[in-house]
């Protein structure tokens, strides 16, 4: 074989046998038909056929951790006695290669990597060729009928088909690389493919014990979140939006649903634990183009996620782990959250305070919804108030949610003291606070607070919806009442016969509240004040008649 030296390009990989490295999916390339059916046609005639059984079993079990397309060339490393490097050539398979020593042909990890390729590419089984097949039913024909061995490759294809729970990482994913790619074959949608491999994949790990389930669903979500991004990547903007809303509520179930626990502190949790915590820092530090501040909000809250999951301190000094701290340097963000997990608010928040200040804020928001689930509320309230600074940079999005980890927090603390500290948090935003500082009012049973809140912005209710006031009326009727005149003189002051009529709706309901507080003469005495206050305005006298308010 012709060999190339790849020593310029050092390969730096920690070991797959542990569950260290799992294969990565292929990027969203195309090989087109013809080149396929090249490779098919070299992959049956240029290989010795206990190569093509190996090089089977090496696919099927994992074995290929990363894989890559360049044009006419296909590169992957391998996993064998060491890890080799392969670079397959779709259009002179001839002059393909591989680092490793065997010298009499091509080798069984260039062959693996040509299954792959055909598996991924073709929608190929390669297991199921007629080769195969007939090899399988010539060493049943030679055996004794009491051998009941089968080929490397049919136990190999069994496992994937029904993967251990202790198998490891690489085996999982090869698993549910499987499972994924016959289900996007039968289903057009990708969200809907994803959905039902989750569904193949819990029926095969139902019967799983704990913490081996959690850790598999959780590993689920990681993986199928690599296949929504590339869905995200050939998708138009109106599809985009519509994957994005499936993925996240598909997400967020299946987190709630399959992981109770993530125990860390034993092996091999331990490292699965690490294993995520260096993958996923490294996709949220990602830059992406045109990004001020390297974060992805899909994978820094996953992360997030994870540190709030796993049990006792096993997250603890992953900051000093330089292996998982490197992976964090693009980003100040994900630097942050690390450093929050390790209990360094301070130091945190004066490494993201230049980006916040200027309006990246989501990262923070969501630092403290986590703080606020791991019920550590004064740590969640000191990266609320801090995050307070930058107010007048948050766009609307971001000052919702800003507004609801305080609701969270006050939730959380469900004493008088939270609810204040909310109330005065709104305080000091007003105006911009104003429906949120009135529902928070509402909310506390402040009905006075309320009504003069409302009064001293010029409200006037929607009488069309008037579901919210019920609970108003029932408690402190009387808190209503100059909101209702305030109303009513709204509407005159429109002077138009549309405006009277809503301020006759608006006096029939005020007309109950007197009458509900026993003020029956009262409303009568205002009634006749009306009438004679206005009674230039013919339509309005007209529709105070038609509405019965005067005789």
């Amino acid at each position: 074989m012709v060999r190339r030296n790849f020593e310029t390009s050092p390969i730096i990989l920690s070991d797959a046998r542990m569950g260290g490295v799992f294969p990565i999916m292929p990027s969203a390339a195309v090989i087109s038909s013809d080149r396929l059916q090249a490779l098919r046609q070299a992959v049956l005639e240029q290989f010795e056929p206990h190569i093509l059984e190996r090089g089977l079993v090496y696919e099927l079990t994992g074995r290929i951790l990363d894989l890559s397309v360049d044009g006419g060339v296909v590169s992957a490393h391998v996993e064998g006695t060491s890890v080799y490097r392969v670079a397959l050539d779709l259009d002179f398979f001839g002059i393909s290669t591989c680092t490793c020593p065997y010298g009499s042909g091509f080798c069984k990890h260039l062959a693996a990597v040509a299954f792959r390729v055909l598996r991924e590419f073709g929608a190929d089984r390669p297991e199921e060729w007629g080769i195969f097949q007939e090899t399988v039913a010539r060493l049943a024909a030679l055996r004794p009928k009491n051998d009941y061995r089968v080929p490397a490759w049919t136990a190999a294809a069994d496992h994937v088909a029904g993967c251990a729970q202790d198998a490891g990482l690489a085996a999982w994913r090869a698993f549910y690389d499987r499972t994924f790619r016959e289900c996007r074959r039968r289903l057009d949608s990708g969200v809907m493919a994803i959905r039902e491999t989750f569904a193949s994949l819990d029926k095969a790990s139902d019967a799983w014990d704990e913490p081996w389930r959690s850790w598999f669903g959780f590993w689920t979500v990681v993986w199928a979140m690599e296949n929504v991004e590339s869905l995200l990547s050939d998708s138009w903007l109106g599809s985009w939006a519509f994957i994005r809303r499936e993925w996240e509520s598909l997400s967020e179930k299946r987190l709630v649903d399959r992981v109770r626990s993530l125990p860390a502190k034993e092996e091999p949790f331990a490292s699965f634990c690490r294993e995520a915590a260096v993958h996923l820092a490294e996709k949220a530090g990602t830059p992406r183009p045109g990004q001020r501040v390297a974060f992805h909000p899909g994978w820094f809250s996953l992360l997030a996620w994870l540190w709030r999951k796993v049990d006792g301190e096993g997250a603890g000094g992953w900051t000093a782990d330089p292996d998982v701290y490197a992976r964090t340097r693009h980003s100040a963000w994900v630097q942050a959250l690390f450093l929050v997990m390790d209990g360094r608010d301070d130091e945190a928040w004066e490494k993201v305070r230049p980006y916040a200040i200027h309006g990246t804020v989501g990262p923070g928001v969501l630092i403290a919804e986590t703080l606020v689930a791991r019920r550590e509320p004064e740590r969640a309230a000191f990266w609320l108030e801090r995050l307070a600074e930058s107010i007048e940079a948050m766009d609307e999005g971001d000052w919702r949610d800003y507004l609801a980890a305080w609701r969270r927090l006050c939730g959380e603390d469900g004493d008088a003291a939270g609810t204040e500290r909310f109330l005065q948090v709104l305080r000091s935003f007003l105006p911009r606070s104003l429906p949120h500082y009135a529902e928070a009012l509402s909310a506390a049973g402040r009905y006075r607070e309320w009504a003069d809140l409302l009064m001293a912005a010029g409200f006037v209710f929607n009488l069309h919806d008037s579901s919210r006031l019920s609970v108003i009326e029932k408690k402190d009727p009387e808190a209503l009442l100059p909101l209702f005149h305030q109303t009513v003189e709204y509407w005159i002051g429109q002077r138009n016969r549309t405006a009277y009529r809503e301020a006759v709706r608006a006096l029939k309901r005020l007309g109950r509240l007197y009458h509900k507080l026993g003020r029956d003469e009262e409303w009568r005495r205002f009634c006749g004040w009306l009438a004679d206050r206005y009674g230039r305005l013919r339509a309005f006298q007209e529709e105070l008649k038609r509405g019965k308010i005067v005789p």
